[in-house]
């Protein structure tokens, strides 16, 4: 075993540490490349996220506004019908008084 042989010699516990430690950094450069992959899917999945709100938020924004384009026609359509019966009753009005 490893631990046998440091406890005898001083050389070898040197490189075996030495050993240990390259592992222990090419497991961490190791690591380090896989977050730092999983940041750039993250930030490519944010960039997405928000494309998405700005298309939803402007969907709103453009069926609210058609709504309130439809709603002014239906008031105009409505005030216009009211001043025409009003002109018909006062023409008919005019009229039957003469």
């Amino acid at each position: 075993m490893p631990k046998d042989i440091e406890k005898e010699s001083l050389e070898a516990h040197v490189e075996i540490c030495n050993m240990r430690h390259d592992n222990l950094k090419a497991t961490f450069e190791h690591n380090i490349e896989d977050v730092k992959e999983e940041i750039e899917e993250v930030k490519a999945s944010v960039v997405q996220l928000s494309l998405t709100v700005q298309q939803i938020r402007d969907a709103l924004f453009n069926h609210i506004n058609g709504s309130n384009v439809q709603i002014i026609r239906w008031g105009i359509g409505v005030v216009g019908s009211l001043i025409s019966a009003l002109a018909a009753l006062t023409f008919m009005y005019i009229k039957k008084g003469s």
